[in-house]
């Protein structure tokens, strides 16, 4: 399953093998055996690429679910056999999955008397979770982060904004668009504060008045909403390495100045030397990203 997961993610059977450290040829045994096991194709092949089918897009996104849940269980089951094990508890609020766990999995290789647990969900649920003290450390974008009182803040990375276009659509095949370009489009994207004023903000720079703008609760609904057909979204353009669907194009949208950049959020206080430690961590391999 995290072998599929990983050709999902990659998009190319050859490059997921090198990121699993097995051979091409055994990686493609390994799909060809999962699809006959469950009697569906699951990767549409050709010489340079392996997009999902419609049950590819399926299997992997429950696919993820189930290895999350199975990683938290191999969590609680070290953590109850080894009492004095560390533990940060991280809390993830959208984009970052594109880039984090990596990261994050490397940290506990080279320090694996530290462990992690991860929670996942909107900025509202995050920013929450922080200031009952439920996690240690919280991702979320520079308008979130910044409006936190008590907490320190890092940046992480730099994200721009894309476009993300249904099939079929006339501008898919554009290298990039401008906002004007838009201007008759239904647009789509998060109702949450932050993600709709940081879209709203993008506007303005641009003295850009959308005529129609739709609101979804979270990211699957605007990819579902755009696969449908039902409008164009606009969101931060790190969604492209983890989103994969033959019915969506993304686009980039051109403007230098439209940019959000990911934070690590924390409280201060004096035995936080293990949370630093990860920080540092984050912040000394990912730094290219903040170019």
């Amino acid at each position: 399953m995290k072998a599929f997961a990983m050709v999902a993610e990659c998009r190319n059977i050859s490059k997921a093998s090198k990121e699993l450290f097995i051979s091409q040829p055994a990686l493609s045994k390994k799909m060809s055996d999962l699809e006959k096991e469950l009697g569906v194709a699951l990767l549409v092949r050709d010489n340079r690429s392996a997009s999902l089918t419609a049950a590819g897009e399926f299997f992997y996104k429950r696919s993820q679910e189930i290895i999350r849940n199975t990683e938290q269980l191999a969590f609680e089951m070290r953590k109850m056999g080894h009492d004095n094990m560390s533990v940060i508890r991280v809390g993830m609020s959208g984009i970052e999955r594109a880039f984090l766990p990596p990261y994050i999995r490397e940290f506990h290789l080279a320090y694996p008397e530290i462990d992690y647990d991860v929670q996942y969900g909107n900025a509202v649920k995050i920013k929450e979770a922080l200031s009952t003290g439920e996690i240690d450390v919280g991702f979320l974008l520079d308008f979130d982060a910044e409006r936190l009182t008590g907490f320190s803040n890092r940046m992480l990375f730099r994200a721009r904004f894309c476009v993300v276009l249904p099939k079929g659509h006339p501008l898919r095949t554009r290298d990039s668009l401008t906002l004007e370009e838009l201007h008759e489009e239904i647009l789509i994207t998060f109702s949450s504060t932050s993600s709709l004023a940081n879209t709203l903000k993008m506007f303005r720079q641009a003295n850009f008045n959308p005529q129609h703008i739709t609101l979804k609760e979270n990211i699957e609904d605007v990819f579902l909403a755009v696969e449908n057909g039902m409008g164009i979204g606009i969101l931060l353009d790190n969604v492209k390495s983890w989103f994969h669907s033959q019915y969506v194009t993304f686009v980039s949208l051109d403007n230098e100045d439209f940019v959000n950049y990911v934070c690590a959020v924390w409280r201060e206080r004096p035995d936080d030397k293990m949370i630093q430690k990860f920080l540092n961590y984050l912040s000394n391999a990912m730094a290219s990203k903040l170019l």
